[in-house]
């Protein structure tokens, strides 16, 4: 739960996003790391087909390898999960 909250407060992410789709996010990453792999996909697939997941997109896309944000060679949408993933652990160790 302190990683739902590390999304939550997070500063970058307060500014983009409203405080619906940071729920989204949070509860996205929750069920990511936690849930049965099928109940899993299904988040994730409600995450991509959100305005959370196209402003994130839109945030991030120059950090993000080219190949992936064309979705070539890498997947934008785990690429993102990834970055919050990374950013709550990093949250947690400062």
């Amino acid at each position: 739960m302190d990683n739902f909250f590390n999304i939550i407060f997070n500063d970058e992410l307060t500014e983009a996003l409203t405080p619906e789709e940071l729920i989204l996010v949070a509860l996205t990453i929750e069920v990511w790391e936690n849930a049965p792999v099928s109940y899993a996909h299904r988040a994730f697939h409600d995450f991509y087909d959100s305005s959370a997941y196209y402003k994130l997109f839109d945030l991030w896309m120059h950090e993000m390898p080219y190949g992936t944000a064309k979705a070539r060679t890498g997947d934008p949408e785990l690429w993102i999960i990834n970055k919050l993933k990374k950013g709550m652990t990093n949250d947690n160790q400062t």
